[in-house]
């Protein structure tokens, strides 16, 4: 995990301790939503909404899947039901993404929207 704003984990206590955060977290500022697959329910990742300005009507957005799962459009699947849920629920009219320079996927579906 190189792209993310935090220094990896070494103890457990700290993912725990981000773990609570993201579920205690403030919806006007950020939500995060476990990735799991619909057979198993194992967890593959997360999406998130953060940075958020709601009152603005606008927010950053993030993602992180498990490697062994890339290429296999869970991220696709992921954030398009966040999207709609911030588009729709939220009422927003602004959602920015960082996108990973490494991510060539996501930068070619960057470059089909334009």
């Amino acid at each position: 995990m190189r792209f993310w704003n935090t220094p990896v984990h070494t103890k457990r206590i700290e993912t725990e301790r981000a773990a609570r955060r993201f579920i205690d977290c403030t919806p006007s500022y950020y939500r995060f939503w476990a990735v799991a697959d619909a057979g198993s329910d194992h967890c593959l990742g997360m999406v998130n909404y953060h940075d958020g300005h709601i009152r603005n009507k606008r927010v950053a957005i993030g993602y992180i899947i498990n490697p062994t799962w890339h290429r296999e459009s869970i991220a696709t699947e992921a954030l398009s039901a966040m999207l709609d849920h911030c588009f729709g629920a939220l009422r927003l009219h602004h959602v920015q993404a960082h996108i990973q320079p490494r991510r060539t996927a996501a930068r070619a579906r960057e470059a089909e929207e334009k």
